[in-house]
């Protein structure tokens, strides 16, 4: 698919890569996610991918939804749910109620720490890594 976006002169590749069904990004600091969230690509294949892509001239830009769409990243870590209770990804398209809970200080936190480990895998500009 890459090659014929290359062949065309397709120069982004939107990467969807989270949402209630999957978690697809090894989190070093956060397993649990993909020990319950199902199959995930690791680092080294993610970086491997946009090194592939930037040869082509592609330039890859991941969509991570929140603070919905959270029920795979919910599924190892529930207490960053409003209710705290245990869930597990998605298996069908929908609504689902259970999201990254916005009023817990604890979910930002976790925010930060895991876009500070995934954000350098992502060279584009559209996606940001913050220090400190």
């Amino acid at each position: 698919m890459l090659e014929a976006m290359a062949l065309c002169e397709l120069n982004v590749f939107h990467w969807h890569l989270a949402d209630d069904q999957g978690f697809r990004i090894e989190t070093k600091a956060f397993p649990e996610i993909n020990e319950a969230a199902g199959p995930y690509d690791t680092q080294a294949e993610i970086r491997d991918l946009v090194a592939y892509t930037a040869d082509r001239g592609i330039e890859v830009i991941p969509e991570i939804d929140l603070p919905g769409h959270t029920r795979a990243i919910l599924a190892g870590l529930p207490k960053l749910s409003c209710s705290g209770k245990r869930v597990r990804p998605a298996r069908t398209g929908g609504i689902y109620k259970t999201i990254l809970c916005p009023g817990k200080e604890e979910a930002f936190r976790f925010l930060s720490a895991l876009f500070d480990e995934i954000c350098p895998l992502f060279p584009s500009a559209l996606i940001s890594h913050r220090r400190g």
